[in-house]
């Protein structure tokens, strides 16, 4: 079992997405949705979680505070 923290901005949008992802396969484990719908239902879940990333205000990190990926 994984334990999740969110924080930040995007933790609700963070959170909401996991939360159904974990749900979702679930679901499809335990043969409840086709593969099909599991697909259906990811994508949509992708779509709603990119939105709510894309509305929520993310503060920019400072320049100098930035690591480099050496």
């Amino acid at each position: 079992m994984w334990i999740k923290f969110f924080a930040g901005p995007n933790a609700d949008a963070e959170k909401a997405y996991y939360d159904g992802e974990d749900q979702l396969y679930e679901l499809f484990n335990r043969g409840q949705i086709t593969d099909d719908e599991f697909e259906a239902r990811y994508q949509r879940l992708k779509e709603e979680y990119k939105a709510a990333l894309n509305s929520a205000a993310s503060p920019t990190v400072p320049e100098d505070l930035e690591y480099p990926l050496d």
